[in-house]
């Protein structure tokens, strides 16, 4: 994973995966957002919509050659990821926005009213899904297939020795409301 969540871990100040890491709901969870979800990202970065998100993101202080060319060679290296061709492309399309509807229902119906998903405390498994979340509203054009409103809020928290603030965050798309807490430093 790397990060802030792996250097926070490694410079022993905390593991938010602790008590969960063999939890099994915890590790399909964390599966299903490290592939379907962002299986979700990829194609709609990269396939599903206009080069704009993908341009501003990466490309914008490239000269226009270069941005452009480096541009069409990840279209390539995404869709040969995904496993997309000319001849299955509609249907590799429908799969990955079936199964990202499938893991925001999970992860809705997991999370319920609680706070968190696991032992009512943020997990790394809470960050991953906020960012994706965060990323998902903010870098990519709302389309058909994703619509979503957010609402952050954020609060100072005392976690243990650990103080801070998180942020809530309500993700409400046209079938699922998401609620998510993650801590920020």
């Amino acid at each position: 994973m790397g990060g802030v969540i792996e250097s926070l871990k490694e410079g022993g100040i905390l593991d938010l995966d602790y008590e969960v890491h063999a939890i099994p709901e915890w590790i399909s969870s964390k599966a299903m957002i490290d592939s379907w979800l962002a299986d979700a990202v990829m194609y709609e970065l990269w396939v599903g919509s206009d080069e704009s998100p993908a341009q501003k993101i990466y490309y914008s202080d490239l000269p226009w050659p270069i941005g452009k060319f480096l541009y069409f060679k990840q279209i390539r290296f995404a869709k040969q990821l995904l496993g997309i061709t000319k001849d299955n492309a509609e249907r590799r399309e429908a799969e990955i926005y079936k199964r990202a509807t499938i893991a925001y229902g999970a992860m809705s119906t997991r999370l319920g009213e609680d706070s968190f998903f696991f032992e009512n405390r943020p997990t790394s498994l809470d960050a991953e899904f906020l960012g994706h979340a965060l990323f998902t509203l903010q870098a990519l054009p709302v389309s058909n297939s994703i619509e979503c409103v957010i609402v952050v809020i954020f609060a100072k928290t005392d976690f243990g020795s650990f103080k801070g603030y998180c942020a809530v965050v309500c993700i409400k798309s046209q079938r699922e409301t998401v609620k998510m807490i993650l801590i920020v430093l």
